[in-house]
């Protein structure tokens, strides 16, 4: 293998120029992330560029970084460049990529978790410019006896999808880093649906506050509490449309014939 590394020098030059060029490209694009798989692809490449009695101290950082790595990634490692495995420029080449890809992996996790992030913080944003926009726009004060105003049940809303916003961010813990992924895009997908749909259950609260399910009190105040606790908790409000349900459904029980005919 050594002696078609340097038969081969040239070309090996050549890709990791090649690389570093994409390197500089992806860095003018902001691409930081790009830049870090072309400039991992240029030291890959330069690995074969090494001479051969290198390999044995490139092998022990190999070996010292895998610890960091996931279980599945070690084994990986140990089996191309474990005690009593021939070290080859493969071998090491892989070993380097797989460590590599674990690397850039996570940083796309990072990526979309900061996307999540930005597209919570946006909404947010949103729903707060529309709060002070439909209280500080008129000097009439917010009158909760008209309960369906306009002005009423646009505040319902944007307290339900606020509520939302906080309950996202609440989510995201250190532990979504570690998720493969395709979980991780379906959570962003559903947690940015949550926030979006977060009016909906913070409006289905209000309407539970207005028919005397909920008792949190009376007033506007009142009524964008639950609007706020129904957008960041939409199991609370299933749990009450469920316990509404279970009740017709034992009223509807109650009429019906009983084993003695009665």
């Amino acid at each position: 293998m050594a002696a078609v590394a340097v038969a081969g020098d040239a070309h090996f030059v050549d890709t990791a120029r090649a690389f570093l060029t994409q390197c500089d490209v992806a860095l003018q694009e902001h691409n930081v992330d790009g830049a870090w798989h072309f400039l991992n692809g240029a030291r890959r490449t330069m690995t074969l560029l090494r001479p051969q009695d290198q390999l044995p101290e490139m092998v022990a950082a190999i070996r010292a970084e895998a610890a960091k790595l996931s279980k599945r990634r070690r084994r990986a490692i140990d089996a191309l460049i474990g005690d009593g495995r021939p070290i080859t420029y493969s071998a090491v080449v892989e070993a380097q990529r797989i460590r590599d890809d674990a690397a850039e992996t996570r940083y796309d996790r990072v990526r979309l978790l900061q996307k999540q992030l930005q597209l919570v913080m946006a909404m947010a944003v949103g729903a707060i410019a529309s709060i002070l926009v439909l209280v500080g726009t008129t000097a009439t004060p917010l009158d909760a006896s008209e309960a369906w105003s306009w002005r009423l049940l646009g505040l319902v809303l944007a307290f339900g999808i606020l509520g939302a916003c906080v309950s996202a961010v609440r989510s995201l813990t250190a532990a979504a880093l570690e998720m493969n992924i395709p979980v991780l895009v379906a959570t962003n997908t559903i947690a940015a649906v949550r926030v979006v749909l977060g009016a909906v259950p913070g409006l289905a609260a209000y309407v539970f506050l207005r028919s005397g399910l909920i008792n949190v009190g009376t007033g506007a105040a009142g009524a964008l509490t639950v609007a706020f606790i129904g957008g960041f908790s939409e199991r609370l409000i299933v749990r009450i449309a469920e316990s509404i349900a279970g009740k017709d459904d034992s009223q509807g029980d109650g009429d019906k014939p009983t084993k003695d005919g009665k």
